[in-house]
């Protein structure tokens, strides 16, 4: 007789020793203990029986029960060697500021200009009297002739005129920057135990 067998007998013994009279649902407290115990034995029997049966299958036909993909790789006997890759980015950051700000210098400015200005000459010319015309007793005998004398001096006037208009562009230019820096690197070896 089975283990299952065994356990299912001595169930049925204790079910029909119970005396108890049934309550409402129609199973005494004894009938319902055995009958849980059952179920949990039977549940963890067969349990045990699947998975017995499944390794003994596994082991007489291994390819028809649990087929292997036969693009992945086998795990046994290979190993995965990794490595660090370098990655380099930029990063922008401010690397100054520039403003316009005017500021006044005095430079000395030479120029040469035209200056006129009035002078005199004093012409002689014949009076009537030696021209053969009114006697000199008839022209005037005293007085002052004056005349005014006139000459251009500089006036210096200053004015402001806008000379060049002024911006700031900004360019980009590249240039090249050398980086070093250490990447580790695994490496397998295949290592051989003695033989004795």
């Amino acid at each position: 007789m089975t283990r299952l067998g065994r356990v299912a007998a001595a169930v049925l013994v204790a079910v029909l020793r119970d005396g108890d009279p049934p309550p409402r649902s129609g199973l005494s407290a004894g009938r319902a203990v055995a009958v849980g115990a059952v179920v949990g034995t039977l549940g963890r029997v067969a349990a045990q029986r699947g998975a017995r049966l499944l390794r003994q299958r596994l082991d007489e036909h291994p390819a028809r029960i649990a087929p292997q993909d036969e693009r992945a790789p086998p795990t046994e006997g290979a190993m995965t060697r990794s490595e660090e890759e370098l990655e380099v980015r930029t990063v922008r950051r401010q690397r100054g500021r520039v403003r316009l700000r005017k500021y006044v210098v005095t430079e000395q400015v030479q120029r040469t200009i035209p200056l006129r200005r009035e002078e005199i000459r004093i012409e002689e010319a014949a009076t009537s009297a030696q021209a053969g015309g009114a006697r000199a007793e008839d022209a005037e005998a005293s007085g002052v002739e004056e005349i005014v004398l006139y000459k251009e001096v500089p006036v210096i006037e200053k004015r402001v005129v806008p000379a060049e208009r002024v911006r700031v562009v900004k360019d980009t230019r590249t240039d090249e920057a050398p980086i070093a820096e250490e990447v580790r690197k695994e490496r397998i070896r295949v290592e051989r135990d003695a033989r004795r």
